[in-house]
């Protein structure tokens, strides 16, 4: 997280150099592993490469995940979990970055729009100069936001 940090201020940095405005947008996807569509990110998984041995060690700790809820000394009945990620596994982030990642690459096709993800935070900027930065800024940004609404 620390090498984004740095990465983005250094953006802020260059753009107040160069006389420009930068503008930001900052999504925290909220519940973003529990939301996951789990189909989903396996055609997106098969899809980016991922294939035979790895893919089939994968497809069972996504899909075949279940739960119970125990009150005092009462158990639930097992329920399987029809979407996200296992909380706390060590793929989750990693799972979760080929899932997004499609989003990052309809975001880094709009020209001025640059971005960063870490985990399930994403920041997407451009930068204008200070004459035209209104009208700049809002078209597009628009474009991004539109992007991101249709992605959600």
């Amino acid at each position: 997280m620390t090498e984004r940090v740095a990465k983005f201020s250094q953006f802020i940095r260059d753009a107040l150099d160069n006389k420009c405005i930068l503008t930001a947008v900052f999504t925290d996807f909220k519940s973003a592993y529990d939301c996951v569509w789990k189909e989903n990110l396996l055609l997106k998984l098969a899809g980016s490469g991922i294939r035979s041995n790895l893919l089939q060690w994968l497809e069972p700790s996504i899909s075949h995940r279940a739960c119970e809820v125990r009150f005092g000394e009462y158990y639930s009945k097992y329920n399987i979990l029809q979407r996200g990620l296992p909380q706390g596994a060590v793929t989750t982030s990693t799972l979760f970055n080929l899932y997004i990642n499609d989003l990052i690459g309809e975001l880094n096709s709009i020209p001025g729009v640059k971005c960063l993800l870490y985990a399930d935070d994403l920041v997407f900027w451009t930068e204008a100069d200070k004459r035209k930065a209104e009208e700049k800024t809002e078209q597009t940004l628009s474009k991004a936001l539109a992007i991101l609404e249709e992605w959600c």
